[in-house]
């Protein structure tokens, strides 16, 4: 007693606790604070009541509420994540349809672009009338405690009609008496749409079938009266049978006889067209044979259902090997023909080409996310220039408010060129169209790029350096500069504060090799190469963390490509790292040019 409290405790000087002490005392204000004490590793709350003759403090370990409020928080992130990764809806609902809760995969479904949006609104209004009174039924089982299943028909938010399929179980909330159904959805459209052209060609083929059976009947009895009368069926039954061959040989999708093994018994020429082989080579083989190895078990598992009488037919989307040696994508739709006993006899199988719509699915894919990736950089830096002027803090220096105003313009006139442009980067990389390439001072480039990246790097604290270089390029200007930017963006997010981020350019031979050098973390000698394709991040959580999509680098490279030139990097663990890339000289004709005029 008596002693001042930090000879006791000297380990405390300089905590948290030590600075709200002095605060309070000086002040004169009471102060509570929760803070964590690195010496003792643990939490504590504090309440301190200052007077003229000290302070009066109290003390309250909260550690182990603490640790529990941060256990509660990562479990709920990780459950988060599972359910924002599950491909189906995941949702609960209230007893009357009131959603509670909802992934990623429900918001598509929904058709809801928050989840704002969505949560508390009632479901039932989405259901088609047709099927809500069955839905109604099917929740309220649920409630009772019945697990079930249902399909019915909804329409989105945004007009869109899906066949779902529902999943449902009832659940229990800890410390909520209200009833609640967890319900798991899928959108089943395009199984439906294949089950009524199924069961359309299942009637068309019966009918025929039915069809050809009455004539065959006629022809039989004509026989036992007329010998002419069977000369004539026979011969109106070749014809059929010959419009038949025509039709199966002449047919725009592939169609195939399979036997029960696997075997070729006939194919037409559109299935010999989509792969590569004649008809006399595929029917000296089976389908396993050309079946792409990871698809192959699953196809195999619906044959052996269709043998045993559990379904009637099946569909999939598959992959062949082409004669060439080429992965072809399929969409296969089988059925199996039975005798009049019910034994099996052999299968039809018919093959749609489906590469070009899986391609192009694809690159809708892929070009989306570019242009999500592209339209940040100069957003932001549009952003940070505008955001400066908007807090008056340069009233009173008007050429550097002017120099803001500059900077933000030249980034929306670059941002119009971007979203243009970008909308061209497909056709770019597949040649279809052509850089327009011009004398361009390496300098130039360099100082245009920091000026871009200057408020980012700024708010980051970190410190954007350019090394003077006279060398020229041949190149497009945007997109070199999209370039720079897009790994001065990188540089600086992966940077410590207080840290440089250098930019350089130097010529060496026909080629002039810019560098962008940080004092990052570095990148694993294992991810120097595979970074540079798309969707491509050294550690998965950078897209959550520092945003970005995984596709800048990839862009990078494509771009540096089409001028001709290389790109790659090299780093040490937490030695930073520095990017390289090579661009060509002007030609000496372009040289010529420019000096005559």
């Amino acid at each position: 007693m008596g002693k001042p409290i930090w000879d006791e405790f000297p380990e405390g000087i300089g905590q948290p606790f030590y600075h709200a002490y002095y605060k309070a005392a000086a002040e004169q204000h009471p102060i509570q604070l929760e803070e964590y004490y690195p010496p003792w590793d643990r939490w504590f709350e504090n309440r301190i009541y200052p007077s003229p003759e000290g302070l009066t403090i109290f003390f309250q370990d909260i550690t182990d509420r603490k640790r529990a409020e941060l256990a509660l928080r990562d479990s709920e992130q990780y459950l988060r994540t599972i359910l924002d990764a599950e491909p189906a809806c995941v949702k609960v609902i209230t007893a009357d349809g009131i959603l509670k809760a909802v992934n990623a995969a429900g918001l598509a479904i929904i058709e809801a672009d928050t989840i704002e949006q969505a949560l508390g609104q009632c479901i039932f209004p989405l259901i088609d009338p047709a099927h809500r009174q069955e839905f109604l039924k099917f929740t309220k089982a649920a409630v009772a405690g019945k697990a079930s299943i249902l399909e019915f028909e909804g329409t989105g938010l945004k007009g869109t009609r899906r066949w779902l399929e529902s999943h449902a179980v009832p659940l229990t909330i800890p410390g909520d008496a209200s009833p609640y159904v967890l319900a798991v959805t899928r959108d089943v459209s395009d199984r439906k749409r294949a089950e009524a052209e199924l069961k359309q060609l299942n009637a068309e083929l019966e009918q025929r079938v039915a069809n050809r059976t009455a004539d065959l009947s006629k022809a039989n009895d004509r026989l036992q009266t007329e010998l002419m009368e069977r000369d004539r069926a026979e011969t109106a039954l070749q014809q059929s049978e010959a419009q038949f061959r025509s039709a199966f040989d002449n047919a725009p999708i592939g169609l195939a006889l399979v036997g029960l093994g696997g075997r070729w018994l006939r194919v037409n020429a559109a299935l010999s067209d989509i792969v590569g082989y004649s008809a006399p080579e595929l029917l000296e083989t089976s389908f396993q044979t050309i079946t792409y190895p990871d698809d192959l078990q699953t196809d195999l598992g619906y044959v052996q259902q269709l043998l045993n009488g559990d379904i009637r037919h099946y569909e999939m989307e598959k992959r062949y090997f082409h004669k060439q040696g080429h992965a072809v994508w399929v969409q296969l739709n089988v059925s199996l023909v039975r005798d009049r006993r019910g034994q099996p006899l052999y299968f039809i199988s018919q093959i749609q080409d489906i590469t070009t719509r899986r391609e192009v699915e694809r690159m809708k894919r892929e070009f989306i996310s570019l242009i999500s990736h592209e339209l940040r950089t100069p957003l932001t830096a549009i952003r940070g220039s505008l955001g400066i002027l908007a807090t008056g803090a340069l009233h009173q220096h008007p050429e550097r408010a002017q120099r803001m105003l500059e900077i933000a313009t030249i980034d929306t006139e670059r941002l119009v060129r971007l979203v243009n442009e970008t909308l061209d980067l497909e056709r770019l990389e597949s040649g279809r169209v052509s850089l327009v390439k011009e004398i361009c001072n390496a300098d130039a480039l360099m100082q245009r790029s920091v000026e871009v990246m200057g408020s980012l790097a700024q708010k980051a604290t970190i410190t954007l350096a350019i090394a003077p270089t006279t060398a020229q390029v041949w190149g497009s200007a945007d997109h070199i500069i999209q370039t720079l930017t897009n790994l001065l963006s990188n540089a600086i997010k992966f940077s410590p504060p207080q840290t440089m981020v250098s930019l350089s350019a130097a010529q060496q031979g026909e080629f002039v090799v810019f560098q962008v050098r940080d004092q990052g973390r570095g990148i694993p000698a294992n991810q120097l190469e595979s970074i540079f394709g798309r969707f491509q991040q050294v550690d998965a959580s950078d897209s959550r963390q520092k945003g970005g999509t995984g596709l800048g680098l990839a862009i990078c490279r494509s771009i540096v490509q089409q001028h001709g030139g290389k790109i790659w990097v090299e780093s040490d663990l937490n030695q930073g790292s520095c990017f390289y890339l090579t661009l060509p000289v002007p030609p000496e004709n372009a040289l010529w040019q420019l000096n005559k005029s």
